[in-house]
């Protein structure tokens, strides 16, 4: 994909955005999308995002099957850098001295930066604005947390934790989801770079402790005016049109204290810095849309008097209810709706794969049938 009335990034450098999708399945799918760090000298995502791609190719290649499922049902793009001059000479700003992460659309307010002033965000606004993006992110270093919108705005808003009852401040719209979400991929990301808990994620001033304006997150979440007329008063939409791209679950992980982390700590796919990166990645490609797999039985498979079914539900926080139909005939006539699993309504979490849980069911195949019809 080319911008062509974009010029390079100042510097020298092309924007290298990877698609990774089966493109023989078309395009209508879910988009994800994750940056290699804004500021240079953070090096932890830009490197770590190289590592993945090279990990999906080679599980691909594997035959890794839950993989291969969501390269055939996502469209993963990922800038692998985007500040390439700040990587290449260890610098948080670009070759302007600008702060990448500073000069979005959303209450932009001039910190060492211009609005959109790099070539580096008019790409990246144009492609938000070219696609249908639903959970993105920008990776950071110097501290350890998950933080997520609001950022410098709304700080009179505040809601409570539902499993502490610990307070924040500027507290989006989406609290509830963003919160439950960042402590489940906290724990999935696991702890070589510090405990992810209620500690050190939240959002972005009530958890690192000051105001980020400007902030890319922000505007990928509520730069969409048209959808989110509140928010107006912080986007200048009169300038650069209305962002039909934003409304996006922006999340911005801090990887690691030190922001230049030693060789030795990256590690690789199975420890270290890298494997938390693929881990946050897999996680959040994933949560873009629930869907069900199955575990038992396979397709075409044999069975005698009953069949037990096993199946387990992906893309979600919480399963507020879950079940099977079934009919004897291919074209589902006469189907049966099985029984009704709601063992989670009504709460913040349970009930899916990351959580451990499998669905189980068993049907009694009445004499005189020789096929049966599952869906879940």
């Amino acid at each position: 994909m080319k911008y062509m009335d974009l010029k390079k990034i100042d510097g020298g450098y092309d924007a290298y955005y990877v698609r990774i999708t089966n493109e023989s399945n078309g395009f209508h799918k879910p988009e994800v999308l994750f940056l290699g760090s804004p500021h240079g000298d953070e090096t932890v995502g830009t490197i770590g995002l190289y590592w993945t791609v090279k990990w999906i190719m080679e599980k691909i290649d594997e035959g890794d099957e839950w993989i291969k499922w969501l390269v055939d049902n996502r469209e993963i793009y990922i800038e692998v850098s985007h500040n390439p001059y700040g990587f290449d000479n260890h610098q948080r700003w670009d070759y302007n001295e600008w702060d990448l992460n500073r000069e979005a659309d959303y209450n932009w307010q001039g910190y060492n930066s211009e609005l959109w002033g790099s070539v580096n965000g008019k790409i990246l606004y144009s492609f938000i604005n070219d696609h249908a993006i639903r959970i993105a992110t920008d990776f950071h270093g110097g501290t350890r947390m998950l933080l997520y919108p609001w950022a410098s705005t709304h700080e009179n808003i505040e809601a409570k934790s539902p499993f502490s009852g610990k307070k924040y401040d500027y507290a989006p719209p989406d609290f509830y989801f963003y919160h439950t979400a960042c402590l489940r991929v906290g724990e999935y990301m696991g702890n070589f770079g510090g405990k992810l808990d209620e500690s050190n994620i939240g959002t972005i001033p009530s958890t690192i402790g000051y105001k980020a304006p400007g902030c890319l997150a922000d505007w990928g979440y509520g730069g969409n005016v048209v959808k989110n007329p509140s928010e107006d008063e912080f986007v200048n939409d009169e300038i650069f049109g209305n962002y039909d791209g934003c409304g996006i679950m922006w999340v911005s992980p801090e990887m690691s204290r030190i922001k230049d982390p030693p060789e030795w700590q990256f590690g690789d796919e199975k420890n270290g810095y890298i494997s938390e990166v693929i881990r946050f990645v897999l996680h959040q490609t994933d949560l873009a849309q629930p869907y069900i797999r199955w575990v038992y039985p396979e397709n075409n498979s044999f069975a005698i008097d009953n069949v037990k079914v096993e199946w387990q539900v992906y893309g979600c926080l919480t399963v507020d209810e879950t079940y099977i139909t079934y009919s004897f005939c291919k074209n589902f006539s006469n189907a049966t709706k099985g029984e009704i699993h709601n063992d989670y309504e009504g709460k913040y979490r349970g009930g899916t794969y990351w959580d451990g849980k499998t669905w189980r069911e068993e049907i009694k195949i009445p004499e005189g049938a020789d096929e049966i019809y599952i869906q879940a």
